[in-house]
């Protein structure tokens, strides 16, 4: 199974993430940029890896002003919160909520947290679960 896909530059950087590397995915996404197709797939990939690992926590507390730490942050967190389900997922989706408005303030056109925060909306047994304060 190749999850980057013909990816060449996303499959280094997934071994340098199962290393705990973050310096990786760190200029992958830097370089990635604006292109809100690749970014997401990039960010999706990344993310699957880092619900099990740390490297996303560990490069979010190096860089947290990062909008690219922030937006595979927010990704894993949500990620982790579906796996997590009802028994634990709730305080998770709300961590993945705040950090998709921290990403947001970072980098107001950045697409990835927005729809993070639309996933969290519809993740719960199919219904839509408000965000804390409703924000």
């Amino acid at each position: 199974m190749r999850p980057a896909r013909d990816d060449d530059a996303l499959r280094l950087v997934l071994e340098d993430a199962s290393m705990g590397r973050w310096e990786g995915p760190r200029d992958l996404l830097t370089s990635t940029g604006a292109d809100w197709d690749r970014r997401l797939f990039r960010l999706q990939v990344l993310a699957e890896a880092g619900a099990r690992l740390r490297f996303a926590d560990t490069w979010a507390k190096a860089e947290p002003r990062s909008p690219h730490a922030l937006a595979l942050l927010a990704n894993v967190q949500a990620l982790r919160a579906m796996i997590a389900g009802q028994s634990g997922g709730r305080s998770l989706m709300e961590e993945a909520w705040a950090t998709c408005r921290t990403a947001l303030g970072v980098w107001p056109d950045d697409v990835a947290p927005l729809l993070v925060m639309l996933a969290l909306l519809r993740t719960v047994n199919g219904h839509v679960v408000l965000p804390v304060g409703g924000q």
